[in-house]
């Protein structure tokens, strides 16, 4: 109400500026009401839409001239009162009335059908005249002007999209579509303008039936097509027209996707649409088209894969690192700029779905920025960190990469909540966003890095990790941990409550069941547990205590993790090929043996648990009866106690390992005097230094052997190969030797790490 009375109000104040004079044209044409006219009403008539001469008013104004005339000859009349200043009521009052509100007819059927047949008509005339007078550009200037004015009167179809049926009966999609090709560009933009007001998301929510046959038809019609021709022949640089015709070609294009979905797929294989979007993102200048293209790339690389790899056949991957580079140093401008730097990321993420891409990504270097990135305290360390989490999902490379880069201080900064991340503005929660894909890049770093072999050390300084600082990082995962299960399970009564009070014949939706429990946090929580069982499956002892004795301050034990982790199984699918997915689901499998599962092959996939958790220690749902589950297997689990109503074996497991919080039996190791203890660790220290003299001296004798068949070997040149035999055999046993050098440095700090568990539980016990 108060936009309209502002409105009303600067009409009010043009129309009182403004000389009210008789004669003029008797039609002015205009594409939408734009404020009063004095002498002038505004409706459809003969000439289409516009403003037609008042005659009645103008004869009026024409008497009152003539008699302020007369008055003023004869010097006789009356001195004219002083004016009095109007209020805002008085104006809006004497507005509504010179604006004729009243005469403005509603557009119908029979005036669009009238339009369009002015529209196609003088399309006609224009293309007659400029065939004629290919030379003479002011023979048919007139008329194109007429043309331009037509199409804006078609503006206000937009307003009412019931009326499309009646648009598309007539000639007016393929008059529309030819104009976009016409020569003078501003009738082109003028058509594009149209168009998007046409396709515009407010057709869409009240009359969808409609804004749909319209796409139907333009689609027919080869509009996606010709459309991206005619934005290839807009120049931005030239003028702000231009720019803003790019801008809604821009919005055609969405607008059409919103509709349609299909037609990402059209834009990107049947036209020059996505070599457009790369080169314009190549600019350096920033402005709202570039921040528009990017935006317009995320929808179209939106969960089609053929996009993708269409992208990635462009070399788009090293384009977008090329994009988001320059905020590794810098932060965007609020607004425009950061949306289009979380496009970027956006369709990196995307593209990153692929294996092909992530091998791209890691050649590209992409590793080394997304790392820098994390270093810097800029705004771009949250996409870091999402295309890290992306990059790193069943793909070993890039893991492997940011262990060797030292990302784990980074990385773990953000698990442990210390380093703060500034995400895009909005509702969501960034801080639970950065802490879930903390979670996942871990669990995705602890499946990828190899327990064996030359990897073997990265997967040690992973793990470490939650060793050092008094184990602070493996009680921030229990905290996580109890925090999704939580949720997740006042989640899964909810939807168990819904389920007993929904109808005998309802049938209930298990994909929604499992998207509300995903919604709560269920993939986070699967997560965790991944990283709980990569800990477990170690067989530290101070690890197993420290993971056990969180879960029994809750009253729990292994079985919950269990259940989740088994239902974590039957849900790998086979994105990323049969054979990641096979390995992933290998990984997983060897994790629930290690926490104790009996485990039996059922078919192809399923697995059937024998053990599993103590009384009270299970999850509120059992495996069979949680929504969302997978169909395909026939897992099953049993939970809680045995048959007999005795803890089950597993329980019993737990339970010596780690007795639960405040039971009085002292734990095994602490039995054992301080004294007799610390003797025993200086003759277990004493022996490990022998040990390591006499293999000193083993190597040392060694090389001296081979020192001297070198010395007898090499005074031939037919000796001259078994002299670099020689010295390949030397060299391969000093790396065999520092190779166990490190491994006894590694056993040497197992041992400390020992001692010093066993010092604290010494002064525990007293």
């Amino acid at each position: 109400m108060a936009s309209n009375t502002a409105w009303v109000l600067s009409t009010a104040l043009q129309g009182l500026a403004q000389p009210t004079g008789a004669g003029g044209k008797d039609f002015l044409p205009a594409a939408r009401f734009t404020g009063a006219k004095p002498g002038y009403v505004f409706k459809v008539d003969e000439h289409g839409l516009g403003y037609y001469l008042d005659k009645s008013q103008a004869g009026e104004d024409a008497g009152a001239a003539e008699d302020k005339g007369a008055g003023g000859a004869g010097g006789s009349g009356e001195e004219r009162a002083p004016t009095r200043p109007l209020d805002a009521d008085e104006l809006l009052r004497q507005a509504e009335e010179e604006a004729n509100i009243d005469q403005i007819q509603v557009l119908d059927a029979k005036s669009l059908r009238r339009l369009v047949a002015g529209l196609d008509k003088k399309y006609k005339e224009n293309m007659a005249l400029r065939f004629k007078y290919a030379e003479q550009p002011d023979k048919f200037l007139d008329s194109e002007v007429d043309l331009d004015e037509h199409i804006k009167s078609l503006m206000q179809v937009a307003g009412s999209p019931e009326l499309y049926p009646v648009l598309l009966d007539g000639p007016a999609i393929p008059t529309l579509l030819s104009l976009l090709s016409h020569e003078n560009t501003d009738i082109a933009a003028d058509t594009v303008e149209l168009l998007a007001e046409m396709t515009g998301a407010d057709a869409v929510e009240e009359y969808g039936d409609e804004a749909r046959s319209l796409v139907e038809a333009l689609v027919e019609a080869n509009a996606p097509e010709l459309l991206v021709q005619r934005l290839l022949g807009f120049k931005e640089a030239d003028s702000d027209e231009e720019a803003r015709a790019v801008h809604n070609c821009l919005a055609v294009v969405e607008n059409l996707v919103e509709i349609q979905p299909e037609l990402s797929s059209v834009f990107v294989e049947r036209t020059k649409l996505l070599s457009w979007l790369l080169r314009r993102l190549k600019r350096r200048e920033f402005d709202t088209n570039k921040q528009y293209a990017s935006e317009i790339l995320a929808i179209l690389m939106q969960g089609s894969v053929s996009n993708q790899a269409k992208l990635g056949s462009e070399n788009g991957i090293d384009l977008l690192l090329t994009c988001v580079a320059q905020y590794k140093s810098k932060d965007p401008a609020p607004g425009e700029e950061e949306e289009y730097m979380q496009n970027c990321f956006d369709v990196l993420c995307a593209c990153l779905m692929q294996p092909e891409h992530k091998a791209a990504f890691v050649k590209a270097e992409g590793v080394e920025l997304m790392h820098l990135m994390l270093q810097s305290r800029r705004q771009g360390r949250y996409g870091a960190l999402k295309c890290l989490d992306f990059a790193t999902t069943r793909y070993a490379p890039p893991a492997e990469k940011l262990v060797d880069l030292g990302g784990l201080k980074q990385m773990f900064g953000f698990f442990m909540g210390k380093a703060k991340v500034k995400g895009p503005a909005g509702e969501h929660d960034v801080d639970a966003e950065v802490e879930e894909r903390c979670v996942s890049l871990v669990a995705s770093l602890m499946a990828q890095l190899p327990a064996t072999g030359r990897g073997a050390a990265r997967r040690e300084r992973l793990l470490a990790k939650f060793v050092e600082a008094e184990f602070e990082k493996t009680d921030r995962l229990m905290e996580l941990l109890f925090r999704y299960q939580t949720r997740v399970r006042a989640e899964e009564r909810r939807l168990m409550a819904a389920v007993a009070e929904a109808e005998e014949d309802e049938q209930v939706d298990e994909e929604e069941l499992l998207l509300a429990r995903l919604d709560a946090g269920l993939f986070t929580l699967q997560q965790c547990c991944v990283v709980f069982g990569n800990l477990w499956a170690t067989g530290d002892v101070g690890l197993r205590r420290r993971l056990l004795g969180a879960l029994h301050q809750k009253g729990q034990t292994l079985a919950p993790v269990r259940e989740v982790l088994l239902e974590y199984y039957n849900s790998i699918g086979t994105e990323g090929g049969a054979e990641e997915a096979a390995r992933a689901r290998a990984h997983v499998r060897g994790l629930l043996e290690a926490l104790g599962a009996e485990l039996e092959e059922d078919g192809d996939e399923g697995v059937a648990v024998a053990a599993a958790g103590q009384p009270g220690g299970g999850a509120d749902m059992a495996v069979e009866g949680e929504p969302g589950k997978d169909k395909r297997s026939s897992t099953q689990a049993t939970v809680g106690t045995a048959p007999s109503g005795r803890p089950s074996e597993a329980a019993r497991r737990d339970a010596e390992l780690m007795p639960p919080p405040g039971a009085t039996k002292p734990v095994a190791k602490a039995t054992v005097p301080r004294e007799e203890h610390s003797r025993e660790q200086d003759k277990d220290r004493a022996d490990r230094d022998k040990d390591r003299e006499r293999r000193e001296s083993s190597r040392r004798q060694r090389e001296s052997e081979l020192a001297d068949r070198d010395r007898k070997v090499s005074s031939s040149g037919r000796d001259k190969e078994r002299d670099r035999a020689g010295t390949r055999e030397k060299d391969g046993v000093r790396e065999l030797e520092r190779e166990r050098e490190r491994d006894r440095d590694r056993e040497r700090e197992r041992d400390r790490d020992r001692d010093r568990g066993s010092r604290r539980e010494e002064r525990d016990r007293r």
